[in-house]
């Protein structure tokens, strides 16, 4: 009896029932992440029956996932030379496109015929697909006898963390797994404790030890926490200098000895940002495995601890000078509890070690950046989030929801904030200042009232009726009542906003809730307020 045949014969009866039990997380009703999609059976039992694993490994027909120094090889897709472990009618990378690439997959007997037979710690059992055996191995390109074979198939190596989201995500599960695999090989030559070769390849390459000895060494992963801070519909994102520009993702870090995945995502907020979070309020949302080398990202979502202690009414209002404005033109508490978040939004303390920048965005600036798509290496925008293959896309897009969810009005088509054009000769440019007015629009009456502050400024006007009259222009099927007035200065350059002053035709608009209204529309801007000056 052939190799083949013993291999398949051993495994026929385990293959042949679809009942084997699975673990299912919480998160199962939702789409699995792109690295989460693992298509083959494990097989972790059948790891320990050392004379199988050498038989499998020995066979010609088993299937070879083929690393080239380290890095996984592809090629086009209907390329003779590559295969995906993806149903075909699912063919779709992480953005939803159609598949163009896909991994090397050859029998072991071609390996074998192209490169020789792979060394210790060079091959790894991966599980069990219907075709057979699946193994990665990973080979030096010098030891290829017929580089032209790469070439002559449009194969190339590539780096498994950036080519996954390009690949269906059952394909990019197991590269990533092979990847993990076969770097733990590279680094774990050596027992720790004793300093001596671990040599002897155990449980089908998941294990090693030093010859002689019981003890066995496992890979290892490393916990990491990835935490969504909300404080009322605000989320808390932060960026490296490293990243490409715009781009900014929740804050994240590795869980430390003796620390609970809960404590860790308190810490690492904190300590990146200086918002206290309250442990209470974390919940768990998912995980993925980010073998790149040997993490485990573990989602949370959670509030401020300050979203629970802050004020209400024109307490919300701490000077003096805005409580009057407040009161003279007509805001009511009511509307101000509207802005409780936005006008308690927590203090941010960058640490800048760590993170370059850290601030908060409102859940609807955020939606407006997810409907013209998410992260990209191509052309600089003003901000993007990670693209759809990694679990904090997953997380800011199931808050976003949670925070917007089926909510439609009549007002969402007007715009937070209106400052005119930046490009008019003698009145634009990164640097202007302009007369601004604080409306109220509205529409409806008694239980289909609806309401919002909008600010609407322009460099053009001389009077600050002048800015009304162009709002009343744009928002003619809306009510609308003037709150008062001021100037703001733009520095586009430098992202920053000054709001001061007042109308004299409308009295001082309330200067905080002006800044909270621009704060949704230009999260990027530091903004100040103050209530001298004309």
């Amino acid at each position: 009896m052939g190799r083949r045949s013993v291999v398949h014969e051993r495994f026929g009866s385990f293959w042949a029932s679809s009942s084997r039990p699975r673990v299912v997380s919480p998160a199962a009703a939702e789409p699995p992440l792109h690295f989460d999609r693992f298509p083959l059976d494990r097989a972790g039992d059948r790891r320990h029956d050392s004379r199988l694993m050498e038989e499998m490994t020995d066979s010609e027909d088993s299937l070879v996932v083929v690393f080239v120094d380290g890095r996984p090889v592809v090629g086009p897709r209907g390329s003779a030379a590559v295969r995906t472990f993806a149903r075909v009618d699912t063919l779709v990378d992480s953005e939803g496109d159609a598949v163009t690439l896909m991994p090397w997959v050859i029998p072991m007997g071609e390996l074998k015929a192209l490169a020789g037979t792979p060394g210790p710690g060079m091959v790894v059992f991966l599980g069990m697909c219907r075709d057979g055996p699946v193994f990665a191995a990973n080979v030096r390109l010098e030891d290829i006898d017929e580089v032209r074979v790469l070439q002559e198939h449009g194969l190339e190596t590539a780096d498994a963390r950036r080519v996954g989201p390009k690949l269906a995500a059952e394909d990019a599960s197991v590269l990533a797994n092979a990847s993990g695999m076969l770097a733990w090989h590279r680094n774990a030559a050596f027992d720790p404790r004793t300093g001596k070769a671990a040599s002897e390849i155990v449980l089908g390459g998941h294990g090693r030890r030093v010859p002689g000895e019981q003890r066995a060494l496992y890979p290892r992963v490393d916990p990491a926490v990835i935490v969504s801070v909300e404080h009322g519909e605000w989320l808390l994102l932060g960026r490296k200098a490293s990243w490409v520009p715009g781009r900014y993702s929740l804050l994240a870090g590795f869980v430390e000895l003796a620390e609970s995945l809960e404590d860790a995502a308190c810490r690492e907020v904190f300590e990146e940002s200086g918002v206290a979070v309250s442990r209470g309020s974390l919940t768990y949302h998912s995980s993925q495995p980010w073998p790149f080398p040997r993490s485990l990202m573990v989602g949370f979502s959670g509030t401020s601890s300050e979203i629970e202690r802050a004020p209400r009414g024109f307490d919300l209002l701490a000077c003096r000078e805005a409580q009057m404005a407040a009161r003279g033109t007509g805001v009511l508490e009511d509307e101000l509890n509207s802005l409780r978040a936005s006008l308690t939004l927590p203090r941010v303390e960058v640490d800048e070690e760590e993170m370059e920048d850290v601030r908060w965005f409102h859940a609807k600036y955020l939606w407006r950046q997810l409907c013209d798509g998410d992260d990209s290496e191509g052309d600089a925008v003003e901000m993007r989030i990670p693209g759809k293959h990694a679990v904090a896309s997953a997380i800011i897009h199931h808050r976003l929801d949670a925070i917007l969810g089926s909510r439609r009005s009549e007002l969402d088509v007007v715009p937070a904030a209106d400052l005119g054009p930046k490009d008019l000769p003698g009145f634009g440019g990164a640097r202007r200042e302009m007369k601004y007015v604080l409306l109220r629009v509205s529409t409806g009456s008694g239980d289909n009232f609806e309401s919002r502050f909008i600010v609407r400024g322009d460099p053009r006007a001389s009077y600050h009726n002048h800015v009304f009259t162009y709002a009343k222009a744009e928002l003619r099927q809306f009510d609308l009542d003037v709150l008062g007035g001021g100037r703001i200065v733009v520095d586009d350059d430098a992202r920053t906003m000054r709001v001061y002053g007042y109308s004299a035709a409308f009295g001082a608009a309330v200067h905080e809730i002006s800044r909270a209204v621009l704060l949704e529309q230009y999260p990027l801007y530091s903004i100040e307020t103050a209530y001298d000056g004309y």
